[in-house]
């Protein structure tokens, strides 16, 4: 079964899906690590060199890859569920997850320089706070539309938030099925 982690930056998908990964007894895959990989480069200097629609391709082609493998949790790009292409891709190949989140919270997780540098929508930004609001509104129905579940990750413990996963996905995640 492929679980797929959905939603903002600051979110958690990176973070939550190893630790659901090992607790469901399956692999985790990182989209933005495997483009940044397959590009030779960091996230932020594929934008710089390619534009957005050019790692948006690259996008595509993770997420094709891992729906190819097909078990595993996998970790998507903040972007992602705004192509309708992919959203139908998402909800046809597994179970989609939205982790929602506060831009208030995903301002106190992005704050440091280094967070902001690796994401290009958000490194050279003045205001951090009205620019994950702008982008939360304008992809939150993207998220809605791909999404099967939905679970809120304000709470800090990725522990909790992985119990929370688990019993949201139920018995056939649990099972591997």
């Amino acid at each position: 079964m492929l679980i797929f982690l959905i939603g903002p930056p600051g979110a958690g998908k990176s973070r939550l899906a190893p630790l659901l990964a090992d607790a469901l007894g399956t692999r985790a895959h990182d989209l933005d690590r495997e483009i940044a990989a397959s590009a030779g480069r960091p996230i932020a200097e594929t934008f710089a060199v390619e534009g957005e629609q050019g790692f948006r391709v690259r996008e595509r082609a993770a997420l094709e890859h891992a729906i190819a493998l097909g078990t595993g949790v996998v970790a998507t790009g903040g972007g992602i569920a705004q192509d309708p292409a992919n959203r139908a891709r998402l909800r046809q190949a597994g179970r989609v997850v939205f982790l929602a989140t506060t831009p208030a919270t995903q301002s106190i997780r992005l704050s440091t320089v280094a967070e902001r540098a690796q994401r290009p929508l958000l490194a050279a930004v003045p205001d951090l706070l009205a620019q994950l609001e702008a982008l939360y509104a304008e992809r939150r129905a993207g998220y809605q539309a791909a999404a099967h579940l939905e679970l809120a990750t304000d709470a800090a413990d990725p522990a909790q938030l992985v119990a929370a996963l688990v019993a949201l996905l139920g018995s056939d995640a649990v099972a591997g099925r």
